[in-house]
């Protein structure tokens, strides 16, 4: 296309865009940080025994800005949806979802610097309508947020923990 020969509205369209264009690549190239999930059992464990259902949440900044995410995470399935899933592919029952309201004064944020991280030791005892049985399963956590303002909201979702439970 010959620039020359374009008439001024339509050069106006073809910068417009290019600069919308130019825009959405630079955002993405400039991601805001980048937060990350994962789960484990405390002392790097792969064995759980049964009644005592407790794993480690762990958010991470893997970018290189800082990342603020909201420090509320209570009622707790609320924010996050855990996934257990039996050898043999049968889900677990495990408890989630709701809804909470806040006032704007009341929210606590916590901002993590480039490679720093923020855990927090959960129960799934808690969580279960039953206690899990002997056997292999997959584990899981979704982190949902869609409260606050300047903080990470979206969804996040964690490793795949393969683990033993024994009685």
């Amino acid at each position: 296309m010959n620039v020359s020969s374009m008439n001024p509205a339509s050069m106006a369209r073809s910068v417009l865009l290019l600069t919308l264009g130019f825009g959405m690549l630079h955002c993405t190239d400039l991601n805001a940080g980048e937060l990350g999930l994962s789960i484990r059992l405390p002392h790097g464990q792969d064995v759980m025994r049964s009644g005592d259902e407790m794993v480690v949440v762990k958010f991470s900044n893997t970018g290189k800005e800082d990342v603020r995410i909201l420090k509320s995470f209570r009622p707790f399935v609320v924010f996050f949806l855990f996934s257990i899933v039996a050898a043999d592919g049968t889900p677990v029952n495990v408890r989630g979802g709701g809804k909470v309201s806040f006032r704007e004064d009341s929210m606590k944020y916590l901002d993590l610097g480039c490679g720093e991280f923020f855990g927090l030791s959960v129960s799934l005892t808690d969580l279960l309508q039953i206690p899990l049985k002997t056997g292999v399963y997959s584990l899981s956590v979704t982190y949902s947020n869609q409260y606050g303002n300047g903080c990470f909201k979206g969804r996040i979702k964690s490793n795949v923990l393969q683990l033993r439970v024994k009685e």
